[in-house]
């Protein structure tokens, strides 16, 4: 995704493609993507069954599941130096965030009927669960380790699209097939987030603020084909439109921060 601003001369470009690695060096970078994506999963999915097996609630096995992607999350990116500026929130990046994140709520909110918010207690840990696990695993994993990851071994359109289809792949089995397009497209705009401003803090604000009114105003069982048609297809437009105009403003997806 190279950038459509003037560069200042001197100015580093947004993608040169890197010089041909050796034979190793590229299987070195492949093993480095599948760690990526399989090591948070397979110590997140140990941790969930374990739980689960001890006879622990639901709810508790899930928290469970992503602390421990979480964690193999962050012992990843504390490996590279490169990978650490990604943990950045600066506030221009968390007010955009929220403010995609505002965007995609009020989405939610206007065309799907919801329930009402459930006992405070259970909403609570809810959202705490999904603002302080969900969201952070989610985005240091597949728009943080593992995009970071491919880019070392393909373009960056090629990097985007194989983290977009592994974030959406995840979802399969929690989401409904005709949901997986909004899915893909809030992973397009997350990466965005990243793009615009190098770093997770935009994109972990507008995945959080989302997953906690979610959760705390599920949708309505029952609801018709024709309401999840419009939905989805408002989904995709307004998040590819926010994302095209992050990306025009972006100077790619290196996540060195600006000087």
């Amino acid at each position: 995704m190279s950038s459509t601003r003037h560069r200042q001369p001197g100015q580093e470009a947004s993608y040169q493609p890197p010089e041909a690695p050796s034979a190793g060096g590229r299987g070195r970078a492949w093993g480095a993507v599948v760690v990526a994506v399989l090591a948070p999963l397979a110590v997140g999915a140990a941790l969930m069954f374990s739980a689960a097996a001890a006879g622990a609630p639901g709810g508790l096995a899930d928290d469970l599941q992503y602390a421990g992607a979480l964690a193999v999350c962050l012992w990843l990116v504390a490996r590279r130096p490169a990978d650490r500026t990604l943990l950045r929130a600066p506030g221009p990046a968390v007010l955009a965030g929220l403010a995609v994140g505002a965007l995609r709520c009020a989405v939610w909110l206007a065309i799907l009927p919801v329930d009402r918010p459930a006992h405070p207690a259970t909403v609570l840990a809810a959202v705490a669960g999904q603002v302080l696990l969900v969201a952070p695993a989610e985005e240091l994993q597949f728009r943080g380790i593992v995009l970071s990851r491919l880019l070392a071994v393909a373009r960056p359109w090629l990097a985007v699209a194989v983290a977009v289809a592994l974030f959406t792949a995840l979802h399969a089995h929690e989401e409904a097939w005709f949901l997986l397009p909004s899915v893909a497209a809030d992973a397009v705009l997350f990466t965005a987030l990243r793009a615009r401003y190098r770093c997770l803090g935009g994109a972990f604000a507008a995945h959080a603020l989302f997953n906690a009114i979610a959760v705390t105003l599920p949708a309505s069982t029952g609801i018709s084909s024709a309401t999840v048609a419009i939905y989805v297809s408002v989904v995709v437009a307004v998040d590819a439109a926010a994302a095209v105009w992050l990306f025009r403003r972006a100077d790619g997806l290196r996540t060195e921060p600006s000087r």
